[in-house]
């Protein structure tokens, strides 16, 4: 892994960006920074929490309803890369097994170094998507989140275990999943896979790393040092 002092990280991430990724690092053991060179604004992030996946119900939804191998299972929530080292998730505001710490609830916005220590990264890049594709899709996401701030969506959760490819409602709704959230950002924001976000596909993480549309690789760290 290769080293980067905190002085070099500051001469490429906006003084507040700088301020919340390094916060985030607080406590942890090996500092890990995410290689921001390898990941775009619209980049899918997937994480899995390391050696506690198999208590996470979507990682069970996955394995048990949805019959996908372990290697695609295992990834339970899905973010999409922003820039600066953020992303933008909607998150169920559950307690993480490792850290302990509770995430919050809903659509957020916050730096991907608080996933960096004790998960596991993927990142799926759409196929095709431009540079101003990606642009687009990163705008739409920050203000969403700053005027709406929509609440998770548990409902449609429970519904998708059951039913698969199930159509998404309506963009206006105020409750979100993480994987409807992405697919929002990618199509609505993005203008990409739209036909595949208006038929429900991408519904759960591992469609991420199995598809063919998107080209899925571990994410690559430097060690603060």
């Amino acid at each position: 892994m290769q080293e980067i002092s905190r002085a070099a990280l500051a001469t490429v991430l906006a003084p507040q960006d700088l301020n919340r990724v390094l916060t985030e690092l607080n406590g942890q053991e090996t500092k890990r920074i995410p290689n921001w060179e390898k990941l775009g604004p619209g980049d899918v992030i997937l994480s899995s929490e390391r050696g506690n996946y198999k208590h996470n119900i979507v990682y069970r939804f996955q394995r048990r309803f949805r019959k996908f191998e372990e290697e695609a299972a295992k990834w339970t929530h899905a973010m999409v890369y922003l820039g600066g080292l953020h992303v933008a998730e909607s998150n169920s505001g559950a307690k993480d097994l490792v850290t302990g710490k509770f995430t919050v609830e809903g659509t957020n916005m916050l730096a991907l170094t608080r996933y960096s220590a004790n998960h596991e990264l993927m990142v799926c890049r759409p196929k095709g998507f431009t540079p101003e594709a990606r642009a687009e899709a990163a705008r739409y996401a920050a203000i969403d989140i700053a005027e709406r701030r929509r609440t998770y969506d548990r409902g449609r959760l429970l519904e998708m275990a059951v039913r698969a490819g199930t159509p998404r409602v309506a963009v206006a709704a105020h409750s979100v999943i993480c994987t409807d959230f992405a697919m929002e950002i990618i199509a609505i924001g993005g203008g990409q896979l739209l036909k595949e976000y208006n038929a429900g596909e991408f519904s759960f993480p591992a469609q991420f790393a199995t598809s063919e549309q998107f080209e899925c690789e571990p994410v690559d760290y430097f060690k603060l040092v």
